[in-house]
Formats: structure tokens, C-alpha cells, sequence
């Protein structure tokens, strides 16, 4: 029986800021990769973020219709936001669902860490579960971040709509899944 090479790790030879902005820097390593061949990599360093998967007592799911310049066009999703320096990941949540929805929650757990693009970035998403909705709010920062509108679906109905490809944003669709299954709708 053949043996198995040992795993041998990227190795940084060195590392290049290329853009530097409050809430993301752009980098340009140049890397030996395991065959030993030089290799320039770039990724960038973001923010954490969290999103939320705010459920009604009908157990209806609020989503918000949000422009993406890179896309050129809105995408459904999940309400939420980078977390900011010297913040925790629940309390930018919580801010995030009121300012973008005018909705606070009275329960919150975290259903789960994920990571969107680890081949570009390291950043984590924090996704929550928020119940027991009080709107309490306009939605103050609707305008400014692109969002166009806000709407309470059947959580059974935005699983089809995953399935169906009309929820496209990756930890949406993995915050959707995870409340379906704990709320024993999948």
C-alpha cells in the first residue's frame, strides 16, 4: 500500500497591502505552494458580519429586497451587517435587524458560524435566529443601503424560493435552511 504525502501548507514568502480601507484591505501574497512553486495569491481582509433570520409567530421569515452594485441588480435577503470594532457579533445583529427593519426581537440564539469565501476573504458570518418581533421603527437605514422594501414570507415558502433560485445570497440561503430545520419546517 502506497503511502500518503504529508500535507504540506501554503508557505508566505511575502505580503503586499494593496488597498487599504476602513472595512477592508486588499493584500497580494507571493506564496510557495505545496509542489514548491511561487504563486501570487490575493485575498482581502473584511469585517465579521452577522445576519438574521427574524421569524414571526406565523412562522414567516423577514426579508428585504437590497441593491448590489457589483450585480447591478437587488437581491432577496436576509437583514444584516459588519460587525464593528469593540462590538459583539449579537448586539450588531440586534442593531442591524432595527435599523434596516425597524424590528426588535425579544429571543435570540445563534444558529450557526459560517464562512462565506475562505478562498478570498476570513471573515465570519454570525447567523441568528430572532423571535417573539416587536416593530418598534421605520427602518432608518433602508435608504442608504440600497433597500427597497421589506417582506414577511412563509418560511416554508423561501425554501422553495432557494430551491427555485430566486434566493441567490449564500448565507441567506444557509440561515433559511438552518431556521427550516429547527423550526421542523424542512
Amino acid at each position: 500500500m502506497k503511502k500518503k504525502p504529508k500535507f504540506k501548507a501554503w508557505q508566505r514568502i511575502s505580503r503586499k497591502v494593496l488597498y487599504k480601507h476602513p472595512f477592508r484591505t486588499y493584500y497580494l501574497d507571493e506564496i510557495y505552494l505545496p509542489d514548491g512553486k511561487k504563486h501570487e495569491y490575493t485575498h482581502v481582509k473584511l469585517a465579521n458580519g452577522v445576519l438574521i433570520v427574524a421569524l414571526n409567530s406565523k412562522k414567516e421569515v423577514c426579508l428585504i429586497s437590497q441593491y448590489r452594485y457589483v450585480y447591478k441588480r437587488k437581491f432577496l435577503e436576509l437583514p444584516g451587517g459588519g460587525v464593528e470594532k469593540n462590538n459583539t457579533p449579537l448586539f450588531t445583529a440586534k442593531k442591524e435587524l432595527f435599523e434596516e427593519t425597524g424590528l426588535v426581537a425579544k429571543k435570540w440564539s445563534r444558529l450557526c458560524i459560517c464562512n462565506p469565501m475562505p478562498s478570498h476573504t476570513n471573515s465570519e458570518t454570525h447567523i441568528y435566529l430572532a423571535q417573539d418581533l416587536k416593530k418598534q421603527g421605520s427602518g432608518s437605514d433602508m435608504f442608504v443601503e440600497g433597500i427597497s422594501s421589506m417582506q414577511f414570507v412563509p418560511l416554508k415558502k423561501a425554501v422553495s424560493m432557494i430551491l427555485s433560485s430566486k434566493i441567490t445570497f449564500t448565507s441567506t440561503v444557509v440561515g433559511i435552511l438552518l431556521a427550516a430545520k429547527k423550526m421542523k419546517t424542512l
